[in-house]
This record gives C-alpha cells, structure tokens and sequence, in this order.
C-alpha cells in the first residue's frame, strides 16, 4: 500500500514539474498551465499527497541564488495557483492555500539567505494576489 503511494506520488510530482518547467518558459503558457495544476489537483485521490507532491517539486526552487527571469515566472506561477479558486472545488483550494503558506512561514525565517528570500517573494506575491475581501487569520 506503502509503495503505490510513493509511486503515485512519484507520477504526480513528475507532471507537476512538467507544468512548472513549462510555466516557467513563457508567459504565453500561463493561464493553460494553471487549468492544467488545478485539474491534476482536483484528480488527485488525496489533497496530502498533491500539497506534498508540489512542495517537493517546488523546493529547488528555493536554492535558485539568481534572479533569472524563469524563476520569478515559477514564483508568480505558483502564488497565483495557490490563490485560484475553483468554483466547484472551493474548500480545496482554500486548504491548499492554508497549508502551502503554512509550508512557505517557516521557510521565511530559515538560516539560508536565498531559501529565506524566496519563501518571502512567493508569500508577498500570494498577499498581493489575494482579492480585497479576503480573510487572513
């Protein structure tokens, strides 16, 4: 049982790199590849194993030092995917959102200089994202 979940979660993070890697490569790419992450989401058999499968694919990016043009795409990607809603999965998203910031304040505070910048550049794009009526706790 163990094992098909490492292999599910193996598949998923694979096309999850999939859609960042393309997101990353142009802005033309963008709201299809956000359709893309949010069908997989709504797919996935288990939130956990999605939200953990994204972190994974999602944490070399935290050790990117350069300000290269593909990684602020990945990073304005991935908060404007944590800040969709879709309408029929609402409380998804607003789950994945908990959690992902959850994942991303910890991070904020870290030792490394470059891990640290980068958790507070995807959470200020999240804060920025939000829309006015939001709720923060």
């Amino acid at each position: 049982m163990a094992e098909a979940t490492v292999e599910e979660e193996k598949s998923l993070m694979l096309k999850i790199a999939q859609i960042l890697n393309d997101a990353s490569t142009s802005n033309a790419t963008y709201n299809r590849k956000l359709k893309e992450l949010s069908a997989l989401r709504s797919k996935t058999s288990s939130s956990s194993l999605f939200f953990s499968a994204f972190c994974k694919t999602l944490t070399p990016l935290f050790a990117f030092q350069r300000r290269a043009a593909s990684a602020e795409r990945t990073v304005r990607f991935a908060s404007a995917f944590a800040t969709a809603r879709d309408s029929g999965h609402a409380s998804q998203c607003n789950a994945f959102l908990e959690d992902f910031l959850r994942f991303l304040l910890p991070v904020s505070a870290a030792a490394n200089r470059t891990h640290r910048f980068r958790a507070c550049q995807i959470v200020s794009s999240i804060i920025l994202q939000l829309p006015d009526d939001a709720e923060v706790r």
